[in-house]
């Protein structure tokens, strides 16, 4: 489509991936057919996206919730250059609210219908796109209907049968509470062995499609406060941009 080759590439990953990890996916831009192939962590990326090399001197603290992991990172933006300092990660991201989502539902069923959908994995490959939309719808609305047709096959009469529940907001919070707090403690942790206080950053930023989540937003609002919070570059691109930019 670009009318011609790609020689160079910059893949990112998560900050917090061990020299392994980082060299397995440098070696596999290499076996994709790129010659020189650069690693950058994300949350470095995601700052040039947010125009960090244009100002003259500023402390930032990047949230970075995905879809499979969470990065907290402390940095610093000075005269055209970002650097990131220190960071702090876990394999935990927009998948396991989906997850828990999916063990409440499940639950459900059993309870109503008398039967185990964790015993089918087909419901669960049918059911997983439906949950991970109503998540998304969650972000704008109160409440999601998951609704989905066959889910179960019964085979002792031969059919199927069918789900539909609604989903709260409220309740969805309440399910996924634990994830949020873990990436709250992830945070305090970063900041404790830095020792840094939270008023010692100038800009917070936002980066991950899961920081769309209301729940996810008051937790870092609530500790940094809104005035540092960042949220203008769409979290989903943030990372890309930035790579674009180094590039």
């Amino acid at each position: 489509r670009l009318g011609k080759k790609i020689k160079r590439a910059i893949l990112t990953v998560p900050a917090g991936w061990d020299n392994n990890r980082v060299l397995a996916t440098k070696e596999a831009g290499l076996m994709a057919g790129f010659k020189d192939v650069l690693t950058k962590p994300e949350p470095e990326m995601a700052a040039l996206a947010f125009g960090m090399l244009r100002v003259k001197m500023e402390r930032l603290f990047v949230y970075d919730l995905g879809g499979g992991t969470f990065d907290a990172a402390i940095g610093t933006a000075a005269r055209g250059n970002v650097t990131m300092d220190d960071n702090l990660g876990e394999e935990l991201g927009g998948s396991d609210f989906d997850k828990a989502v999916w063990r409440y539902l499940a639950k459900a069923y059993q309870q109503d219908e008398g039967k185990d959908l964790n015993a089918q994995q087909i419901a669960q490959i049918k059911l997983m796109p439906i949950i991970e939309d109503a998540k998304r719808e969650l972000s704008d609305t109160e409440k999601s209907v998951i609704e989905a047709v066959g889910i179960y096959v019964d085979y002792e009469s031969g059919g199927t049968r069918d789900i539909k529940y609604d989903l709260t907001r409220e309740k969805f919070d309440e399910l996924t509470q634990h994830l949020v707090d873990s990436t709250i403690t992830i945070t305090k942790r970063l900041l404790e062995r830095n020792n840094k206080t939270v008023r010692e950053f100038d800009q917070v930023l936002l980066v991950g499609g899961m920081t769309r989540v209301p729940a996810v937003r008051a937790a870092i609002e609530g500790l940094f406060g809104k005035k540092r919070i960042r949220d203008r570059e769409n979290p989903d691109l943030a990372v890309v941009k930035g790579a674009a930019i180094a590039a």
